[in-house]
């Protein structure tokens, strides 16, 4: 079964003071089983503990996953390097279109060499 891998899911308090996931990502199940990659929150300056968090997580990555971006920026570049580099430079991403209220598949190919004006 494909993967959509998150790489973190925000948290806020809902009006019962619980801690509840801040999105519905249930549309993106479309696209695989849904995986949180780390626990949502701020990450350590020291990043080298996530970074090897997100490579034993993502090891598996095949081409037919997508990274859903959600979180810390640190996360997320570090989890779109890791997929670049399991993936022969691809990332299959996931990117919500309000209008469709859809996720789309888009897939950047970090080798390309085309240029645009």
């Amino acid at each position: 079964m494909n993967r959509v891998y998150i790489t973190q899911s925000p948290l806020r308090r809902n009006r019962e003071g619980q801690m509840v996931h801040m999105y519905d990502l249930s549309a993106a199940r479309e696209y695989g089983h849904l995986e949180i990659l780390v626990p949502s929150g701020p990450v350590a300056i020291d990043s080298e503990h996530v970074t090897r968090t997100l490579r034993n997580r993502l090891g598996g990555f095949r081409s037919d996953d997508h990274l859903l971006c959600l979180g810390d920026p640190v996360v997320i570049s570090a989890a779109a390097a890791i997929v670049a580099d399991v993936n022969e430079g691809i990332i299959p991403l996931l990117v919500w279109d309000k209008h469709t209220k859809k996720y789309l598949s888009v897939r950047a190919n970090i080798h390309s060499r085309k240029h645009y004006v």
